[in-house]
């Protein structure tokens, strides 16, 4: 999993800082969530505003895509934005109120995992640290080892996304005992719905509502600075996360020196996903069949 994260890495900065501006906003992302622990989305929104602010220098009005096809210069109904916009806040209330009424946990859980919805810029990879800072260090639902499960669960399914949050929210109200001690595998499969509910929500909204906004907003150079940017703060996230799991994984905690096995896993993981371009599923069925054996066999488990 360190590998993985470490490759979706790669190729996101091999994508995205083109230029030493967009390099220095990545470490300064990496550097705000590492050493000063700052908020996921606070660090979002400052590199907005970095990106949108150099636009407004910058004053360029180039396409934000490579785009042929011709930008839509009639703005969608507002008519119909507001209906949609009021019909997905009601479904929220909705979910958010029961919730309220069920346990106070949850009514957590419904408001992180609807932050961290709307702040899903860039793919899975780039909302995990954001899952992680909160599910592990903030809320404390999960342990960093539980976490690596969740994302070697993730990987090994479709919708990576939703089944490490559902995951880790299962293991966070199995934990709480939101019902009791009697019930906390109930307490768990509720805590996953909530989860499922208030993740994918956000995203149905974005759609249904976002979308006719989408071909609008490409004749809005500005907007394109603030979105490279975010993708730039993105790129350091995900290094931290990697810095985080690799930590956890490649650190024998107990004899206070590296687990070289778990080393020598990792180097040859990301040979084979960044050198031969390997599957990520490939890679996660032969280190997990690797494990297995090892696990057997008696020797010393690599991570």
């Amino acid at each position: 999993m360190v590998a993985l994260v470490i490759s979706a890495g790669w190729r996101m900065a091999r994508r995205t800082l083109r230029t030493p501006t967009l390099t220095l906003i990545a470490v300064a992302g990496f550097l705000g969530l590492h050493l000063l622990a700052l908020d996921f989305a606070l660090i979002v929104a400052g590199a907005a505003l970095i990106g949108a602010g150099a636009g407004l220098l910058l004053k360029t009005q180039e396409p934000i895509a490579d785009d042929p096809s011709p930008a839509v210069s009639t703005a969608p109904s507002l008519l119909r934005l507001s209906v949609m916009a009021a019909v997905s806040l009601l479904l929220w209330l909705a979910g958010y109120l029961a919730c309220s009424s069920t346990a106070s946990g949850l009514t957590e859980m419904a408001s992180f995992f609807t932050r961290a919805a709307l702040v899903t810029f860039g793919g899975a990879y780039a909302v995990l640290p954001y899952v992680h800072q909160a599910a592990v260090e903030q809320y404390q639902w999960i342990t960093g080892g539980q976490m690596q499960v969740a994302l070697a669960l993730g990987e090994t399914t479709p919708g990576p996304l939703i089944m490490i949050v559902a995951f880790v929210a299962f293991i966070g109200g199995h934990g709480l005992q939101l019902f009791g001690p009697d019930m906390p595998v109930a307490a768990g499969w509720v805590a996953a719905l909530v989860a499922v509910y208030f993740t994918f929500l956000p995203s149905f909204v974005f759609i249904l509502v976002g979308a006719p906004l989408v071909e609008y907003t490409r004749q809005v150079p500005r907007l394109h600075h603030a979105l490279t940017a975010i993708s730039a703060a993105v790129v350091g996230l995900i290094a931290e996360l990697g810095l985080t799991l690799a930590q956890s994984a490649l650190w024998q905690s107990d004899l206070q020196q590296p687990n070289w096995l778990a080393c020598a896993a990792v180097a040859l993981a990301l040979w084979l996903l960044v050198q031969r371009n390997a599957s990520p599923l490939l890679v996660v069925v032969l280190f997990g069949a690797a494990g297995a054996l090892l696990h057997v066999s008696g020797i010393s488990n690599p991570g």
